[in-house]
């Protein structure tokens, strides 16, 4: 969550680190060689996709809408967009938007003038029915990444107590779980993300108006988690993105967990934005009263969402 991101958006940002094209490097000021290196980098890169040089392949639609919730890898995976092997099987340019957020968020005129044609919005913290409500043109493509809303709510947990940049919300959500034992600190988290609209966005991509339309296609962040490339190959092949296995096999390694971090899945450093990389964590992290009151606060959905809900 950057600070345009105003409401619970994340950040590619981790404690004392930042994500650049999928490696966490230690902060460093703005006048450091690599900042300056970077930013030339990015200059050229820019100069070279205005004049096409090197496009192998357009997609035949004009827009795609990356839409999520937040802790669902959407920093890593706009990363992935934003490489230039992406670019260069799809003519799509990325277009963050961050501004946006769950139940605070509005179709209003900045987002209908934000896209572009050739871009990918990326990525929109919405609920189906504002997805709905942006003015789109004749060909274009959307896709939803969902995550089991208990795994979410542990990832948010860390997240919000240790990790995450300390901006709104965080700030607040972190002064009060730093008072708060970890019950009650998850007992918090799940209230607040009540309170965001999370949890009734989620629902909102597999209602029957979202299920029925055949733009939409919902993915899950546990397909990614347990194996990157044939996720990435899935999705390229939705979006009719052409790119070589190849290629697709050095992006999917050139963005793993264990890359990015340096660490095997499933080893948990919890000051890292990208914490431990396995999907069921909850079932180590709730006892049978989180449980229940997870249970008692969102209703039937987990099973809604198609989630196991052996415990």
């Amino acid at each position: 969550m950057g600070s345009e991101d105003r409401f619970g958006g994340i950040d590619s940002q981790a404690r004392g680190h930042k994500l650049i094209d999928g490696i966490v490097r230690p902060r460093a000021t703005s006048s450091s060689a690599f900042e300056r290196s970077y930013a030339r980098f990015r200059r050229r890169l820019r100069i070279k996709h205005s004049l096409g040089i090197g496009l192998e392949a357009r997609v035949s639609y004009e827009n795609v809408y990356y839409c999520c919730t937040q802790r669902t890898g959407s920093q890593t995976l706009r990363a992935v967009f934003q490489h230039e092997t992406f670019w260069r099987w799809s003519g799509l340019h990325v277009k963050p938007y961050f501004e946006l957020g769950l139940r605070e968020a509005r179709a209003d005129k900045r987002l209908r003038r934000a896209f572009p044609r050739h871009t990918l919005a990326c990525h929109l913290y919405l609920d189906y029915p504002t997805y709905d409500s942006i003015p789109k043109p004749s060909r274009y493509k959307t896709f939803f990444v969902m995550r089991d809303p208990r795994d979410a709510v542990v990832s948010f947990y860390y997240a919000a107590l240790v990790s995450h940049t300390p901006v709104y919300p965080i700030l607040r959500m972190r002064a009060d779980l730093q008072t708060l034992d970890k019950r009650a600190g998850l007992r918090y988290v799940i209230d607040s993300l009540v309170e965001f609209g999370y949890f009734e966005a989620q629902r909102s991509w597999v209602s029957a108006e979202a299920a029925t339309d055949e733009n939409v296609r919902v993915f899950r962040y546990e397909d990614r988690a347990a194996n990157e490339s044939r996720f990435l190959r899935e999705l390229l092949d939705y979006l009719e993105v052409p790119m070589p296995d190849e290629e697709l096999q050095h992006l999917a390694s050139w963005f793993s967990f264990e890359r990015i971090t340096g660490r095997p899945k499933g080893t948990e450093d919890i000051s890292h934005h990208l914490r431990k990389g396995t999907p069921g964590d909850w079932r180590a992290e709730f006892d049978d009263e989180i449980l229940a009151y997870f249970g008692d606060v969102t209703q039937d959905l987990v099973q809604v969402l198609g989630y196991d809900t052996n415990y």
